[in-house]
């Protein structure tokens, strides 16, 4: 079970619950006063904060009294559902910095530092058998890459871009337009249980928010913020997927899209885009060209790696599980086998294994992917790498 939130926390919840305070007035609110539990002092002027009306100055008074909060935190409490709040730790950094980002974030799963480097995967919920498949190759190289995919949920692509994520063993994130008390779409529950699993599930709406048309706009401009770049891979004219197009250019992110056949209505919306100067995407290669090389965040209290020359471990072997080769594979050298050397003592992140052989994304592919392919080593769930079983 989560931890209630502080008592700042609970104020600027309280504060979020009141009809009318948005995410930009609630903004206002706390760029006036840091400390937010003042704001319930009757003796508070609220007078020149913008967006403050007479009337929702009066719905504040009385928010004080009211039960909304206390139904909210027990909403929290059985959805295992967290806080995350501007000005407290675990509040994604590249939101600060940017107008109109929700101060405070709902989130079932986790949202680690690894997550920093994501890229948004979008487009059209009516996806042909092309947009499918490009979808679950960018998602499938970007997850191997040691990048999180971010996308909304929704059907089509979206949907693609998640599942192909997790079966890499991946990370992915997915933003909701409604509250985490429900999933949107239904059917999507099962892969949502999932996404918690690899990753999380963020919202800026209250637990029991229903999905509305006008708030997808706006949980787009989410999925970019989040994003390092964003690939809208298959897209009508008018696709709610531009939506995050736009929200991508307005926050400075690069923006890529996958081209389509001129004659298919479903990636009109892409060929204009690269018409209108979005980047070329035939595939992961460019999109780790638009990011640049992105600097891998600080591994936590990571060990030493034991040396050849350090005398063995006794461990104990669970015969209930098959038993994984002790000496190198034959022809194994150089980096390869310093990361079947690593993984001597159990499965490890791919963000350590980089950074412990200093190696960028692209590097790291070229090293795991034979290594792979011939089952010497294999991912899992969380974006983790183990030994495999070479064996046939």
């Amino acid at each position: 079970m989560t931890q209630p939130p502080s008592p700042r926390v609970q104020a600027m919840l309280a504060l979020r619950l009141v009809q009318g305070v948005g995410p930009r007035t609630l903004s206002a609110l706390l760029d006036h006063f840091p400390d937010p539990q003042v704001v319930f002092d009757p003796r508070t002027s609220l007078e020149g904060v913008p967006g403050v009306s007479p009337a929702i100055l009066d719905r504040i008074r009385l928010a004080a009294r009211s039960t909304a909060l206390g139904q909210e935190l027990e909403a929290l409490a059985r959805g295992n559902a967290t806080l995350l709040a501007r000005g407290e730790a675990g509040y994604p950094e590249q939101l600060v910095s940017l107008p109109g980002m929700p101060p405070l974030l709902y989130l079932v799963g986790d949202y680690l530092p690894a997550d920093r480097r994501a890229v948004g995967l979008v487009g059209s919920r009516d996806a042909t058998p092309y947009g499918r498949r490009m979808a679950q190759r960018l998602a499938t190289g970007l997850a191997r890459a040691g990048y999180t995919v971010i996308s909304g949920l929704a059907r089509g692509i979206d949907g693609v871009a998640h599942e192909a994520a997790l079966e890499a063993g991946g990370r992915t994130l997915a933003v909701l337009a409604n509250g985490l008390s429900g999933i949107y779409p239904p059917e999507h529950a099962d892969l949502a249980v999932r996404v918690q699993r690899a990753g999380g599930l963020f919202s800026e709406h209250p637990m029991a928010q229903k999905p509305q048309a006008g708030l997808f706009p706006s949980r787009n401009r989410l999925i970019s913020a989040l994003s390092l770049a964003v690939v809208v891979v298959e897209a009508q004219a008018k696709s709610g997927a531009l939506h995050t197009a736009t929200h991508a250019a307005e926050q400075g992110r690069p923006l890529l899209a996958v081209p389509g056949p001129v004659d298919s209505p479903l990636s009109e919306g892409c060929n204009n885009l690269l018409r209108e100067g979005a980047i070329l995407c035939r595939g992961l290669d460019d999109i780790l060209e638009a990011i640049g090389a992105q600097p891998l965040p600080d591994p936590v209290a990571i060990p030493q790696m034991v040396t050849t020359a350090s005398p063995p471990v006794p461990r104990v072997v669970d015969i209930s599980q098959p038993s994984r080769p002790t000496a190198p594979p034959p022809g194994l050298a150089g980096q390869a086998l310093e990361v079947w050397l690593m993984l001597g003592d159990g499965p490890l992140h791919l963000e350590v294994i980089a950074s412990r052989l200093n190696l960028l994304p692209s590097q790291m592919m070229q090293v795991l992917f034979p290594m792979e392919l011939s089952r010497q080593v294999r991912r899992i769930p969380g974006s983790k790498l183990e030994r495999g079983d070479p064996r046939p």
